[in-house]
């Protein structure tokens, strides 16, 4: 069942085959076909495209989603249900009931084996990392996006007097919704617990202290920091859309500033003319990295330019 197979599957991304991308081309309205037909394998993808129509009907563009196996196996028993409430209308109304228990049910389990780190134990994680974020940030984003193509592939095959029931949909759009924004709320905390780790060392070392000269030079805590913010930027940018990575790093430009003036600020406004040459080496080189990086721009952080001193 898909229990099972959630909590037994590694977390990593998986091949597509051709017929998921024909299945979220038809609108669920067409059934899934077997992945080899007349002795030809099917075409393998590493994602799965769902084209994205405004307000007016005009195609505006392609949403690209990264994978794990479970999603394709739920997505294959969304295509079964609906297969089902088509040939057998009498009973579509308890169909669409038991679809959205299934919906419910792979968004509080995978909600519970990333975000609640249950995967560890259950699939032999080492740990929760940025790619197993992504990936349940992906899945949830493409379940989201299909939720209305559901609803709409099911209206025709309920009787009038039940339609009302897919309303129950909604519901479980916004649960998916703030599932995912928990998993970028995540990701951002994960930078935020790095930076405060770094910059209480700073301040707990003796040159800060007063014990010892500053070298006007970068620190290595500092230099890791950066180089580990790096590494969750292009993570994410091979794995999630493009807006929610700049979203997510708006909210890691916040946390630097937030953080790099709760712990600096005292130290730079008090210290002699070393400490704040230190210092703004320091904030000079979290700028410039933060800058480098794609969707933030050169102005992100730019109150914290008030730390730079001439060198």
């Amino acid at each position: 069942n898909l229990k099972f197979c959630l909590e037994s599957k590694i977390w990593k991304k998986a091949d597509v085959p051709r017929e998921f991308q024909d299945l979220i081309d038809g609108g669920f309205k067409r059934k899934i076909q077997p992945a080899a037909r007349d002795g030809v394998e099917s075409k393998i993808s590493r994602v799965i495209f769902f084209a994205v129509h405004g307000q007016n009907g005009v195609h505006s563009g392609f949403l690209k989603f990264h994978l794990v196996g479970s999603t394709l196996i739920l997505l294959k028993m969304i295509s079964r249900y609906v297969e089902c409430a088509a040939q057998l209308k009498g009973v579509g109304s308890d169909v669409l009931n038991k679809l959205i228990l299934l919906l419910q049910l792979f968004n509080s389990r995978s909600c519970g084996l990333v975000l609640g780190a249950a995967a560890i134990q259950t699939a032999g994680l080492k740990n929760i990392n940025v790619t197993h974020l992504a990936l349940a940030s992906q899945s949830l984003g493409l379940v989201i996006s299909q939720i209305p193509v559901v609803r709409d592939a099911l209206t025709s095959h309920l009787p009038r007097q039940h339609r009302v029931l897919l309303d129950n949909f909604n519901a479980v759009k916004g649960d998916y919704e703030r599932h995912q924004q928990e998993i970028f709320n995540k990701l951002v905390h994960i930078i935020q617990q790095l930076a405060e780790g770094a910059m209480k060392n700073l301040v707990e070392s003796p040159w800060a202290q007063g014990r010892e000269q500053p070298k006007i030079k970068v620190e290595k805590g500092i230099k890791l920091l950066m180089k580990q913010t790096a590494s969750m930027h292009n993570k994410l940018s091979s794995l999630i859309d493009e807006k929610q990575r700049d979203q997510i790093f708006r909210a890691i430009a916040n946390v630097y500033t937030n953080t790099t003036k709760e712990y600096l600020s005292r130290l730079f406004d008090k210290g002699n003319s070393n400490v704040r040459k230190k210092v703004s080496a320091q904030v000079q080189h979290i700028l410039s990295r933060l800058r480098s990086l794609a969707g933030l721009g050169r102005n992100a952080c730019d109150t914290l330019e008030v730390f730079l001193e001439p060198m």
